[in-house]
């Protein structure tokens, strides 16, 4: 499935707030505003899963959509309660470890635990 807006991902995330984990998987992202994640919704999700491993023609996760979400969790409660953020690596269709802490740390997420996919 797509993600073809960011009013998409915000109803997505904003919906498991109360879940622990958020698994996103075969996903293609084409969104082309910030995310919106809401300033005053308690999150308790902390881990996100960005998974495409199944489907070569989903491109899955890109650098630039990565950045509309970044910026929807640092102005949300959910940069409190996110603890770790899975991503596929780079030769896997994937953004990689890497490109996800540049990003995260632009916008002052430095307390969010990257790992890679194997």
């Amino acid at each position: 499935w797509d993600m073809t807006s960011s009013g998409m991902m915000n109803r997505l995330v904003k919906a498991a707030r109360g879940t622990q984990e958020l698994s996103i998987e075969h996903a293609e992202f084409k969104m082309k505003e910030a995310c919106d994640f809401g300033g005053d919704i308690d999150y308790n999700i902390w881990v996100m899963y960005f998974a495409n491993d199944y489907y070569p023609s989903v491109v899955g996760l890109t650098s630039p959509q990565l950045e509309l979400i970044a910026q929807g969790i640092a102005a949300s409660s959910l940069k409190h309660s996110l603890k770790e953020i899975w991503v596929m690596k780079e030769k896997k269709r994937g953004i990689g470890k890497k490109e996800t802490e540049r990003v995260l740390y632009k916008h002052g997420l430095t307390k969010i635990t990257v790992t890679e996919w194997q």
